[in-house]
């Protein structure tokens, strides 16, 4: 699997390994990628955004529609951490994102959008936005705990 040359992650996820908080660009992020790519930790080797992993279509990339989408394991919710740090409601989604977005919904899936200080919940009706939450924290907390094991 190959990033070509997108390196969004690098800049909007946090990476404990090297102190790097979420926002800010990783000092071994080069204009093409990664400069320390065969060495690179852990978190960084193992991680697959949605378009890597799953092959979507170009215009999410995560580069092109500035949002690194997740899934938790055991959480059927995307998780979309976008490079805007203004209010996200004036955060401006591609016809492509917005038509996504709508799509997963229309699926019974929730989308949830995250700038690191503002969330952006977008989910099935009759489904609430606390509802979502708690279920990826749940999720989330587990996921964890399950990674802790593994050390």
């Amino acid at each position: 699997m190959s990033c070509n040359g997108c390196t969004l992650c690098c800049k909007v996820l946090p990476v404990p390994e090297f102190n790097k908080s979420a926002g800010e660009h990783c000092s071994d992020c080069g204009y093409s990628g990664c400069l320390i790519h065969s060495v690179r930790p852990d978190i960084c080797r193992n991680f697959f955004c949605c378009w890597l992993r799953y092959k979507w279509e170009e215009d999410l990339r995560p580069d092109k529609c500035r949002v690194v989408f997740e899934l938790v394991p055991g959480c059927s919710t995307y998780v979309g951490t976008v490079d805007f740090k203004g209010h996200l409601g004036k955060f401006s989604r591609s016809d492509s994102l917005e038509s996504w977005i709508i799509g997963v919904v229309n699926r019974n899936r929730a989308v949830v959008l995250s700038n690191g200080s503002q969330r952006q919940v977008f989910a099935p009706n009759g489904v609430g936005s606390n509802q979502v939450l708690g279920e990826l924290k749940f999720a989330y907390e587990k996921w964890m705990k399950q990674l802790e094991g593994n050390k």
